[in-house]
């Protein structure tokens, strides 16, 4: 049988992203030969399979926004048009909404077309802090038709959240959800009470995902026991936190790694004795759930989130989350020192292992193979 031939691009994520390179181009690299365009990251990472070559697209760091200006962008998007052009391909999977053009270029040349929507757009352009309300309203708005436009014109659209699910309700819409990847289970290490409570943040650093609620709050709870840290693992989404989180005030208890490949997260992560999301409620992530839960709970780690109706609609009465309301920056921190408590940790750090069998990333390879099998057919 003859492998596919499979273009995968992202103007915005970095080849390593951990869903678009080891979870989708790693299961897709079982049934085909795979080309990856996306962002340049020069971290570590395990050997890259035969059959998987990348190409790396240029990072430029913004003064405001990591992703990069408009005119990097804009530059990103022109080259991976290239490729669609010139590549010899069955297939093109594309993980960006300012993609979708490209796609409908993909879908003139004969080829096979999957968009793969990993947020609401309408919701996340609404939610950037970077555009005026009134122009990410109507942006969100623009992107929104495009992508309903899309629907019969694309061989598939892969939502990664049921949150996305309420709106494209299509046959041609298929639910792959951002579980975990699957790793060997670690049991709870149970430490003194007169050690530091060591707290983790994974994931992209902005307002929006309340890092700097955390760190004032992890800040009050220092000046208070000085038994208490935080490490964060994630891309810097605003450059202007990064001087912050810099700030002498902070040197005696946060340590900042950056991004940090997959599996080198999956290692450390059981160091640590509880993870923490303190997303803001805004409408793109009141119904979502992050993915930093499902890795915090496959760790062994109980969780401090804010209540948002999405997570705690799924995890509400699992026992291994501590809620506040978003924003309430005393609120987090009376809900850090309550895990002063070694027993607490211990029971819900074993309630998290036993949430965490639910989810797994290999039930959702397995609906991604079988979307490839049916369009390629």
């Amino acid at each position: 049988m003859v492998r596919p031939k499979i273009l995968i691009a992202s103007s915005v994520h970095v080849w390593n992203d951990i869903r678009v390179y080891y979870k989708e181009t790693l299961t897709l690299a079982q049934i085909g030969d795979i080309n990856l365009i996306a962002v340049r990251n020069d971290s570590a990472h395990g050997s890259i399979p035969e059959n998987v070559h990348i190409f790396q697209l240029p990072l430029v760091e913004s003064r405001i926004r990591y992703r990069g200006t408009p005119i990097t962008r804009l530059r990103r998007i022109g080259k991976i048009l290239v490729e669609v052009l010139k590549r010899d391909y069955d297939l093109f999977h594309f993980h960006d909404p300012e993609l979708i053009a490209v796609g409908w270029v993909a879908k003139l040349l004969g080829k096979k077309v999957i968009y793969d929507m990993h947020e609401d757009s309408l919701e996340m352009f609404g939610s950037r802090k970077w555009l005026a309300a009134p122009t990410g309203r109507m942006l969100g708005w623009i992107v929104r038709l495009l992508e309903l436009a899309s629907i019969p014109v694309f061989d598939r659209i892969i939502l990664a959240a049921q949150s996305i699910q309420r709106t494209f309700r299509s046959p041609r819409c298929s639910l792959v959800q951002n579980y975990p990847l699957r790793q060997d289970r670690p049991k709870p290490v149970l430490r003194p009470d007169n050690l530091p409570l060591k707290l983790v943040y994974v994931g992209s650093l902005s307002t929006a995902r309340g890092i700097t609620d955390l760190v004032e709050a992890v800040s009050q709870v220092w000046s208070e026991s000085g038994r208490v840290t935080l490490d964060i693992f994630g891309q810097m989404g605003e450059m202007e936190l990064a001087h912050w989180l810099r700030s002498p005030a902070f040197s005696g208890w946060l340590h900042y790694h950056g991004w940090v490949p997959v599996t080198e997260l999956s290692r450390c992560l059981p160091e640590f004795h509880v993870g923490i999301n303190p997303v803001r409620d805004y409408p793109n992530y009141r119904h979502a759930l992050l993915t930093k839960i499902f890795d915090y709970a496959a760790a062994g780690l109980p969780v401090i989130t804010t209540d948002l109706p999405g997570i705690m609609g799924e995890f509400g009465e699992d026992g291994f989350m501590a809620s506040y309301s978003s924003g309430d920056i005393a609120g987090l921190a009376s809900a850090i020192q309550a895990f002063f408590d070694e027993d607490r940790r211990a029971t819900m750090a074993k309630k998290a292992l036993d949430v965490s069998r639910r989810y797994s990333w290999d039930s959702q390879a397995q609906v991604l193979l079988e979307i490839y099998r049916e369009i390629l057919a």
